[in-house]
């Protein structure tokens, strides 16, 4: 992970812990005269902050709203940072990969249904894997843990693709 993104990932992390009204003072002072560093940080905490597009709550189940804060550990791997999006199948988090040093979009989708659904799954990651593209999200992995189908992807794609 590059040291403008490990920063901001700290800085990000210890701004959740302020008073709202109180993180501008706080980013000011973090940052300095680092523009990109504050950039990088404001960007999380509006997709912190912003849980949907139009402010409203993404849709899904109301149990998994509180599943992950950041900085928890996914899958003895991932350090969870923000959920960034949330659908009917699961939710969206940037992640910081520990292992490779990396930042990822971390795709979760709750393992409920018969083995049938979970190999559906794993199959439509294997063949997404074959594709490269520009314009499409590489996948890194598939994996099971804690409950939870997941799959990491590039998260500068993803973040790329969102805008």
């Amino acid at each position: 992970m590059s040291s403008l993104h490990q920063r901001a990932k700290d800085v990000f992390l210890i701004a959740l812990d302020q008073p709202e009204p109180d993180r501008i003072a706080f980013l000011a002072e973090a940052c300095g005269d680092n523009p990109a560093l504050r950039e990088e940080v404001e960007s999380l905490l509006k997709f912190h902050d912003t849980p949907g597009s139009d402010g409203a709550e993404p849709p899904g189940p109301p149990d998994d709203a509180a599943r992950f804060a950041p900085g928890d550990m996914f899958a003895g791997r991932y350090r969870m940072v923000a959920r960034i999006g949330r659908g009917g199948m699961g939710d969206v988090w940037r992640a910081d990969d520990v292992i490779l040093q990396t930042p990822v979009a971390l795709k979760l989708i709750a393992v409920t249904a018969a083995g049938d659904e979970a190999a559906r799954i794993v199959n439509e990651v294997r063949i997404a894997r074959q594709i490269t593209h520009p314009a499409v999200c590489r996948v890194f992995d598939v994996g099971n843990a804690e409950g939870a189908l997941f799959f990491p992807w590039s998260w500068w794609k993803a973040k790329t693709l969102r805008h």
